[in-house]
């Protein structure tokens, strides 16, 4: 599997650490668009947010917005899947979470597209 973008946002307003989870997959779902891609697979180490996202029935939780605004983004897709990943699995996005607190700003990479046809400020329209 190859990482096509990475991306940290810092967030005051996030209310628990579910909420972040979800928002972390609103983010990651809104990234591949932004990249133009038509296939995607998001994967996340939150089994609760993954299950909530897969499935047909509204969601009723605290997390209820972050669930609809992933659902509505998931149309634009010609194919996009949700994966539950072992948080094992998932130390590249935990590392990148924590340099982005250490920082205390938002950053992205996307060294797959840099330098192919699509410049950075196409890359970074939304990001920051």
């Amino acid at each position: 599997m190859e990482v096509l973008a990475s991306k940290t946002t810092v967030h005051t307003d996030i209310f628990s650490s579910f909420a972040a989870e979800a928002n972390a997959c609103l983010q990651a779902i809104k990234v591949r668009r932004d990249l133009g891609l038509n296939h995607v697979i998001i994967e996340g180490d939150s089994l609760t947010v993954i299950k909530k996202v897969q499935s047909q029935k509204r969601d009723r939780s605290e997390i209820e917005p972050f669930i609809f605004n992933i659902k509505d983004e998931k149309a634009v897709f010609y194919d996009c899947q949700f994966q539950h990943v072992r948080r094992i699995a998932n130390v590249a996005a935990h590392n990148r979470a924590s340099e982005g607190l250490k920082i205390d700003k938002n950053t992205y990479i996307a060294p797959v597209y840099v330098g192919k046809g699509i410049t950075e400020a196409e890359i970074d329209r939304e990001w920051r």
